[in-house]
């Protein structure tokens, strides 16, 4: 269904939805979701416009009223605006439920208005999807009563990235490459993580090409014939199992983080995580060595700043431990597994 032109006539000038809602009639949805991808694309928010304004435009024409709408993420952020501003008289006292992953893309001002109304729900993983007795993606498996069954998945991520054999630990990174993951900090831990005789994976997803994209292909190139290191520019899901299970460490210096999905899978498959105290890795993680938590549920290493010094704090205390207490930190790992990060609890 096309959406009706939105113009001054509909909004004031003032309104945070005028200047995005300037959308043809014409315009249809094979020209704005025919794509690829679901998003990522320069004109996001004129698609996204069009799809809430459609939602709303065929509530008014087929006369549906539902109990609750219920807005998800960006994509819908515009819906509660529209209802207020453009179909008051034909959807009155419409009742709204907002779900939002991710307050970065949030409409600053009406998310500030309503900042009362907000609850948190913790995240979770789905535990069949991600299970290292039965998961199709990595040769060896393991669980919390066999969790040394481990090291072959450790070898065979090895032999995958071309690394060579060592006694030292991997360290792992596997996310988007973007600001808001702290990539210079991902950065500094490749490299201390190589001076300290660890190997470092990263599995870094790009869905653009802007500096930090452009770094670390550099980066890649740079240390292409490092036998200690490896730099995946692309998300792969069968390499991301691997290195879930292979790893040893895994960083999450996030610079601002709704949940965090990658430290719960990685405690999934025993691999420690290492993360800055933002959003709601501060209520998954518990340093082993300074949180309040009981010792049966410290599960991980956590640093504060966003300095690279803050994230060496964390970082040195985990490479200690698994050189100099190698039993200790088999006893941190299976902590990390037996932790319920499964949507039962949300």
């Amino acid at each position: 269904m096309a959406a009706r032109t939105c113009g001054p006539a509909d909004l004031t000038e003032t309104s945070p939805v005028h200047a995005v809602l300037t959308i043809s009639p014409d315009a249809g949805a094979a020209e704005f979701f025919g794509r690829e991808r679901m998003y990522g694309y320069p004109d996001d928010t004129q698609r996204f416009a069009f799809f809430s304004t459609a939602a709303l435009e065929f509530m008014a024409q087929a006369r549906k009223r539902p109990d609750i709408v219920h807005c998800h993420d960006w994509q819908t952020g515009l819906v509660p605006l529209l209802l207020r501003e453009q179909y008051r008289a034909v959807l009155p006292d419409q009742r709204l439920c907002c779900t939002i992953h991710n307050f970065r893309f949030g409409l600053g001002r009406s998310l500030k208005e309503h900042q009362a109304k907000f609850r948190g729900v913790l995240n979770g993983i789905d535990y069949h999807a991600w299970d290292p007795e039965t998961d199709p993606y990595i040769p060896a498996h393991y669980s919390v009563s066999a969790v040394e069954r481990k090291q072959r998945d450790k070898r065979a991520l090895r032999r995958r990235f071309w690394l060579r054999e060592s006694p030292g630990p991997v360290v792992a990174y596997v996310g988007r490459l973007d600001e808001q993951k702290g990539m210079h900090l991902v950065h500094h831990a490749l490299f201390y993580t190589l001076q300290r005789g660890g190997q470092f994976v990263l599995m870094g997803d790009a869905h653009y090409h802007d500096g930090i994209t452009d770094h670390f292909r550099h980066l890649k190139d740079y240390l292409n014939a490092n036998a200690d290191c490896h730099l995946e520019i692309g998300y792969q899901e069968e390499l991301a199992h691997l290195i879930y299970a292979g790893a040893d460490l895994l960083v999450v210096p996030s610079m601002f983080e709704p949940c965090g999905l990658a430290p719960l899978i990685g405690m999934r498959y025993g691999t420690v995580p290492v993360v800055r105290a933002t959003g709601g890795m501060t209520d998954t993680v518990f340093d082993r060595d300074y949180s309040r938590h009981p010792l049966a549920e410290r599960n991980g290493y956590v640093f504060h700043h966003t300095d690279n010094q803050a994230i060496e704090s964390a970082l040195s205390r985990a490479l200690r431990l698994w050189s100099a207490q190698p039993g200790e930190f088999r006893g941190l790992a299976a902590t990390c597994m037996r932790a319920d990060y499964s949507w039962s609890r949300p």
